[in-house]
């Protein structure tokens, strides 16, 4: 009888879990999607904040990384969308590597153009 309930305890505790991972991946994925979409509609700061809520809670997501970098280059915060950038590199995204040699690097063109949101 000990048994089942030790098996019992720990199966309502993995199913628990489960629930809770499955939720937190609905909230990641609307998130993203959402900050997405506001980067569709040039709201960059609003997408921001909701790509940093993503990466809370999967802070190794290389897509929400990169998204967020872009809002911060579209905000002109090289820095932060570098940063963001190498991560995301780090984390093996490939579409990362176009985005540190167009704007990153010192001698980069995209250092010597203009800001890139008018805002």
């Amino acid at each position: 009888m000990k048994n089942i309930l030790i098996i019992l305890t720990f199966f309502i505790a993995s199913t628990a879990t489960s629930q809770n991972k499955i939720d937190e991946d609905k909230t990641y994925n609307k998130l993203y999607n959402d900050g997405t979409a506001l980067i569709g509609e040039k709201k960059f700061k609003e997408a921001l904040q909701l790509f940093n809520d993503a990466i809370e809670l999967k802070k190794t997501s290389a897509e929400a990384i990169f998204a967020r970098g872009t809002c911060y280059l579209m905000l002109n915060e090289r820095d932060k969308a570098c940063a963001d950038f190498n991560t995301a590199k780090t984390l093996k995204l490939a579409a990362s590597e176009e985005y540190i040699r167009k704007y990153c690097g010192k001698d980069s063109p995209g250092r010597k153009q203009k800001p890139l949101n008018n805002k």
